[in-house]
């Protein structure tokens, strides 16, 4: 994977040279350097956030398109199991992560409490696992 850290150190280097031309001509037009980043703020803010939203959900939905293309059979593939374990996972996540912050205990008793809720709703989904880390870990950035 050399090259991969090759070709992402280079496209990097090509993003701040090229900004570096960008952010002056920019002002060099007539826009005041206050209205310039207040205008890159609003452009640039709405696509971050896309971003981390992005990559919380993905992270266990990956798991999840296994499941639902590859093991269409699976109890675990069904579409209650699927949406009530990352459902109910998530909203446990978020109220462990309300009440006990980002402690070790938060992720442990989110985690069991999720497995619980699983369990005894019978929609388990093993990727929907993830999802009470990932909204503590939200939580606590």
């Amino acid at each position: 994977f050399f090259w991969f850290k090759k070709l992402r150190r280079n496209l990097l280097f090509t993003f701040f040279m090229i900004s570096g031309f960008v952010i002056p001509l920019s002002l060099k037009n007539g826009t005041d350097a206050i209205g310039f980043w207040i205008g890159r703020l609003f452009r640039l803010f709405p696509l971050y956030w896309i971003v981390v939203v992005a990559a919380f959900v993905l992270a266990s939905l990956g798991g999840s398109s296994i499941f639902l293309f590859g093991l269409t059979r699976a109890p675990a593939a069904q579409l209650r199991a699927i949406l009530g374990g990352h459902l109910g996972g998530a909203c446990i996540g978020i109220a462990c992560a309300q009440f006990l912050g980002s402690s070790l205990l938060a992720y442990a008793l989110a985690v069991s409490l999720s497995l619980a809720f699983m369990l005894a709703t019978r929609t388990v989904h093993p990727p929907a696992g993830a999802n009470p880390v990932i909204m503590v870990y939200a939580q606590a950035h």
